[in-house]
């Protein structure tokens, strides 16, 4: 790893002093010379949070391929990350309680989560014949959680969710740090016939039923999810940027699957519930069926993925 020429050294200064005269090839954004001066600048304003949380991260056992896969890590503290709130301490808390949780999950869960290159980890086809997947990686918003979820249609991308698996009161939980459906270049029509392809279940339904396949998985069951008011774009840093573009309402569907307000955030239901067979309408209950039979084969697929040996 070319960063990892100084990072594995796991010396603060000799890092420092790689990032200041940029004495070896960088990976992520440190190539860019721009987003090394602004580390820079932001360390000169905080230099005790950074410094502690950088031994912190170099001390985490599987740090040489952590640092591969997320070579961004080192600067993320100095940015709002998962919600608009917290400071220095407790965004590096987040990051450093995620990969020490994922270090305790088991081997196969590990593979999946520190793979450099999505995986994918369910496939269906729908209605007609639709092909869809559902493909784990590194996250690639790096304020919004170390990992991804992306559900396609054939390769277009129609939804995608961040979390990070962190600590609160000393529990593990999940914490969603995103949820979008499809990009603004994508039709509505698309996500129209991915819908009636599965049989009445919108994209995100989809892509939140993953995760709680994964939260079964990993046996870590409480999930908090942001708002949109609590999004990092909210954050005053955006104030004239990324909030404009920002439109995302969470709250409303978090309440369609159960979640309740908590706090600055949604608490998410152990599960989502279903509707009784037999309290549908007998048109409407074949649909139903193939509904559920869809999101138990996702669920299937899933667990049985991450608790292979």
């Amino acid at each position: 790893m070319k960063v990892g020429f100084v990072l594995e050294k796991r010396s603060f200064l000799k890092f420092l002093i790689d990032i200041l005269f940029n004495l070896t090839p960088k990976d992520g954004q440190w190539k860019e010379k721009k987003y090394r001066n602004r580390f820079i600048l932001r360390l000169a304003t905080n230099p005790i949070s950074t410094i502690r949380y950088f031994h912190k991260l170099v001390s985490l056992d599987d740090f040489n391929k952590i640092i591969k896969i997320q070579p961004n890590l080192p600067a993320k503290i100095q940015r709002p990350y998962l919600h608009k709130f917290g400071n220095y301490e407790t965004r590096g808390n987040d990051i450093i309680n995620h990969y020490q949780i994922v270090h305790e999950l088991s081997t196969k869960c590990k593979d999946i989560f520190y793979s450099k290159e999505p995986v994918c980890i369910s496939k269906y086809n729908g209605k007609n014949n639709e092909e869809f997947s559902i493909y784990c990686s590194p996250s690639h918003f790096d304020r919004e959680g170390e990992l991804m979820l992306t559900l396609y249609m054939a390769n277009i991308v129609i939804s995608q969710l961040t979390f990070s698996f962190i600590k609160k009161d000393n529990i593990n939980i999940i914490f969603i740090g995103a949820l979008q459906g499809a990009q603004k270049n994508i039709e509505h029509n698309v996500i129209q016939q991915a819908t009636k392809a599965s049989y009445g279940l919108f994209p995100k339904r989809i892509i939140i039923e993953a995760l709680y396949s994964i939260s079964t998985s990993c046996f870590v069951y409480d999930i908090l999810a942001v708002t949109e008011t609590s999004h990092v774009f909210n954050h005053f840093l955006y104030k004239n940027k990324k909030r404009k573009k920002f439109l995302a309402v969470y709250s409303e569907f978090w309440n369609s699957i159960g979640g309740v307000p908590f706090y600055n955030f949604y608490k998410l239901p152990e599960k989502i519930k279903r509707k009784n067979l037999d309290d549908i309408v007998s048109k409407k209950r074949s649909e139903y069926r193939k509904r559920y039979a869809l999101i138990d084969q996702i669920n299937d697929e899933i667990t049985s993925l991450l608790m292979s040996k």
